[in-house]
């Protein structure tokens, strides 16, 4: 007969170390330095919301502003163009961004999608 006891119960597996040495390091992160840290919080802050609106509103025709290849001219417009569609998918914004699945506009180091900017219709 066998008797079964605690100790026949438990068995050890492995050892602390032997897990520990299987781990893999992880990856470290570098740490953003306080100056971009600010310039990531510039971005946002450059450019008030009557800024952004402006930069819609001064290129629409009809109503409609389309994202084309002129839109973009340098950093900054890229910046509001950014915002602006950031601005569009709020509930309280002005203008709405019609996103049928745009195509991507090329212009030198900037790639963009295609969106058409229209005023949000108030019911």
């Amino acid at each position: 007969p066998n008797v079964v006891s605690e100790a026949s119960l438990y068995r050890r597996r492995h050892t602390r170390a032997s897990f520990t040495e299987q781990l893999k390091d992880e990856e470290e992160m570098p740490e953003l330095s306080a100056e971009e840290i600010l310039n990531i919080n510039r971005v946002k802050n450059r450019y008030s919301h009557r800024e952004i609106e402006e930069f819609i509103t001064s290129r629409m025709k009809d109503g409609r502003m389309e994202v084309t290849e002129d839109t973009v001219e340098n950093a900054g417009d890229f910046e509001k163009l950014i915002l602006a569609y950031d601005e569009s998918i709020r509930r309280k914004s002005t203008y709405t961004a019609e996103t049928e699945d745009p195509a991507p506009v090329t212009k030198g180091p900037y790639t963009y999608p295609g969106f058409v900017f229209v005023r949000r219709i108030r019911t």
